[in-house]
């Protein structure tokens, strides 16, 4: 809806706006790594939330009236937190959970980009230098 409205403030109407896909040309680039590979660093970031103060942003949102419910329902961890503040988790137990939960979103991901013909994946791997990833993706867009 906010994009329509702003394609209307821009053409006055969305009678020109084209159906057919992208109006400029455009590539999707995955990045594809092992599952196991990418596990590791979900559990990575899983603990570094945790390290990084998510139990303290969680508690700050409580205190500021924001509705566990609300918390609960913006994104992968709040719920873990919550857990873990009411006392039913431990922390470690809340960043094993963050890790499942984050793995089952991945899987989901990986399968829906998997059946996009359109997607042109890059082997992705521990230590390989992102710059230079960063360099094949631009070569890639620029070849289109």
């Amino acid at each position: 809806m906010v994009r329509a409205l702003e394609i209307v403030e821009a053409r006055g109407s969305l009678a020109g706006r084209h159906r057919g896909g992208a109006i400029r040309p455009s590539i999707r680039i995955g990045l594809d790594a092992t599952p196991e590979l990418h596990r590791g660093w979900i559990a990575e970031r899983a603990r570094a939330m945790m390290a990084g103060g998510l139990l303290d942003e969680t508690a700050a949102a409580l205190a500021r009236g924001v509705p566990p419910k609300a918390l609960d329902g913006s994104g992968i961890g709040y719920r873990e937190a919550l857990a873990v503040l009411d006392g039913t988790l431990s922390a470690a137990e809340a960043v094993d959970e963050i890790v499942r939960r984050t793995a089952r979103y991945a899987k989901a991901q990986r399968t829906w980009f998997r059946a996009d013909r359109s997607v042109v994946w890059l082997p992705r791997e521990r230590g390989d230098d992102l710059d230079e990833l960063v360099t094949r993706a631009v070569a890639l867009a620029a070849g289109r």
